[in-house]
């Protein structure tokens, strides 16, 4: 599959606009419509030449090492404690949940701020979930893929509705969230994401590194 920089934007933008009035009560698709908008964020500030798909991949893929980088720098800056748990789940491209950068801090020596930041545990997680979502995302498209979509759980949708062709991408990425155990939120065992405000930060980053 192949898409120009307008194609894929269009593709995206079906689905945002779509949901400027949701189709259907539930499921809301919220954490999913959130990352689409971040994809189309992120292609309207790529050059618009050729196939917009590998760009974006490389792009995220970079950011991601880059997050993966700057945990193991921090690993690396306090060897008093034990991160090979966090190194091990980073190195699988496996989420750290709030539990996890809790109980490795409380390993390192000294007050507070102190270990793996909040700033990098966010990079991370926010890169993690963008590579899930892309993959999902795009893969969707492609004929031979196929998804079982809970319906059940939705008694306030019409199945017929829900298992409509138009939905399948939302649904790819939906089931990939729930494949990956994670929930994003402020309380429980969860993880933060900020994709906007991440990639500016990863923006800024690459300047730096060019000075």
């Amino acid at each position: 599959m192949q898409w120009s920089k307008k194609q894929a934007l269009e593709e995206l933008q079906f689905f945002l606009k779509k949901w400027e009035h949701p189709p259907f009560p539930s499921p809301s698709f919220h954490q999913e419509l959130y990352f689409l908008d971040f994809f189309a964020f992120l292609i309207e500030r790529m050059p618009g030449t050729g196939d917009i798909i590998p760009a974006v991949e490389e792009m995220i893929e970079l950011a991601l090492k880059n997050s993966f980088l700057q945990i193991c720098r921090v690993l690396n800056k306090h060897e008093e404690a034990d991160g090979s748990e966090i190194f091990n789940l980073a190195s699988e491209n496996k989420f750290l949940t709030i539990s996890v950068m809790k109980a490795y801090n409380r390993k390192v020596m000294g007050k507070s701020p102190k270990g793996l930041r909040r700033t990098d545990w966010i990079a991370y997680n926010t890169w993690l979930l963008a590579s899930v979502f892309w993959k999902a995302f795009k893969d969707s498209y492609h004929s031979d893929v196929q998804l079982y979509i809970p319906v059940d759980e939705y008694p306030e949708t019409p199945h017929e509705v829900l298992l409509q062709a138009d939905y399948k991408p939302l649904w790819a990425m939906r089931l990939a969230y729930k494949s990956a155990g994670i929930y994003i939120g402020f309380d429980g065992d969860y993880i933060t994401v900020r994709p906007h405000a991440e990639w500016y930060r990863f923006l800024k980053q690459k300047v730096l590194l060019r000075e």
